[in-house]
């Protein structure tokens, strides 16, 4: 039986967030000198700005569309605000006005020398409007709760941990290295994980035979669906300049992806199906033991997020601490994240690998980057980006709360 309730939530960014959609090359950029902003340009919609500047002339376009074309024919990395600059004839407002009717959106960036030869874009609707995906928070939410079931068990069933989650781990690890494959290793490994894991949570709805492992009925975080969080203007978002560091020093590696900046609000909603999460019952040890205690996870959320997020955001701090550069410090929050979210917060934000040992983390790792003989503590490198001008963070650090 459904007993449906719907709650909205608030979400807060306190860093900045980036979710990935496609790559775009930095030719099709144009940043114009007298705006701090970026100009992202959309190739469909250049014919109608030159239709526009051009008074209505058509052939003007179809000359105008020809010289781009033979432009990047002969050199594919042409500059296309050159390019542009000789169609206006050098007429500066003309250019401006051109490329603002050319393109699909801008971005505000702050100091930024040089943007790579590609940028990382943020997902967006059908209308270049900037959202944050329901299956993102679902996701982040979801980690947190295998994390928090996981950590129970290991401390009160450690028999069946050390059984089902180490040995099983330290079997898999064997497997994959004698597979040869190198870059999918990590995240192959971590499917199988997730997989298996699903498979151990064995919580099957009452009465209901289930012969396939990949039902949805034996996920127990069906009970809940995150919603997509509502758009945001199209400009709204900015270009920000990831970099890596490693051993107290920057490697010189920079990625450069459109973030939501920090402090911006987006609000969701989730819809809980009471009925649904109270037919399940378990149908292995330890689950029948512990079956109260995971339901009652779903009354509080929020909770269950605040522990991993703190037991990351401590490891975090730790990792940027031994990795950052001399004088450069990590981020104090004014309000403390009770969730992380998108890219570039590393493998344990996304996993309950923070729940291993370090001696298994470090197996992991080492195996995906086939480096076996590294002794160096790990993760060894991260990705940070500015905040201030000696304090950087890892990005998608959240706050989210209930709006009543």
């Amino acid at each position: 039986m459904s007993n449906l309730e719907v709650k909205r939530y608030k979400l807060k960014l306190l860093s900045p967030l980036h979710i990935g959609q496609e790559d775009v090359p930095s030719n099709l950029l144009v940043r114009l000198e007298d705006e701090k902003r970026i100009y992202v340009l959309d190739p469909l919609k250049l014919s109608e700005g030159l239709l526009k500047i051009g008074t209505g002339k058509e052939q003007f376009v179809r000359d105008a569309v020809e010289y781009i074309i033979e432009g990047f024919r002969k050199n594919a990395s042409a500059n296309i605000i050159e390019i542009l600059g000789r169609i206006v004839r050098g007429d500066r407002e003309k250019l401006k006005e051109l490329v603002k009717l050319s393109s699909a959106y801008s971005l505000e960036f702050k100091n930024l020398r040089n943007i790579g030869e590609r940028i990382r874009t943020f997902v967006r609707d059908a209308y270049y409007r900037p959202y944050i995906p329901g299956s993102s928070i679902k996701g982040a939410i979801r980690t947190a709760f295998v994390y928090k079931i996981l950590k129970e068990i290991k401390v009160k069933s450690p028999q069946w941990y050390n059984d089902k989650i180490d040995r099983e781990i330290r079997s898999s690890l064997e497997n994959f290295r004698n597979k040869g494959e190198r870059r999918k290793k990590l995240r192959d490994f971590f499917g199988w994980f997730e997989d298996k894991l699903l498979r151990i949570f064995e919580l099957i709805l009452g009465g209901e035979a289930v012969n396939s492992r990949q039902s949805p009925h034996r996920d127990i975080f069906r009970c809940f669906r995150v919603s997509d969080t509502n758009s945001i203007d199209k400009d709204a978002l900015q270009l920000g300049e990831i970099k890596i560091f490693s051993r107290k020093r920057d490697v010189g590696i920079k990625i450069y992806a459109e973030v939501i900046p920090e402090k911006l609000e987006l609000e969701f909603s989730v819809t809980y199906d009471w009925g649904l999460l109270n037919s399940f019952r378990p149908t292995d040890e330890p689950f029948e033991n512990y079956m109260d205690f995971i339901k009652g996870l779903f009354e509080d959320p929020i909770k269950v997020t605040v522990e991993f997020t703190n037991d990351i955001l401590g490891h975090e701090k730790e990792v940027l601490g031994r990795i950052l550069p001399a004088g450069m410090s990590t981020l104090e929050f004014e309000e403390k994240p009770n969730l992380i979210i998108g890219y570039g917060g590393g493998y344990l934000s996304k996993t309950i690998g923070l729940l291993l040992d370090e001696t298994i983390r470090s197996e992991i790792l080492n195996l995906a980057t086939r480096n076996i003989n590294r002794t160096s503590p790990i993760p060894s490198s991260r990705k940070a980006i500015h905040m201030t001008d000696n304090a950087m963070t890892s990005i998608g650090w959240c706050k989210w709360e209930e709006v009543m």
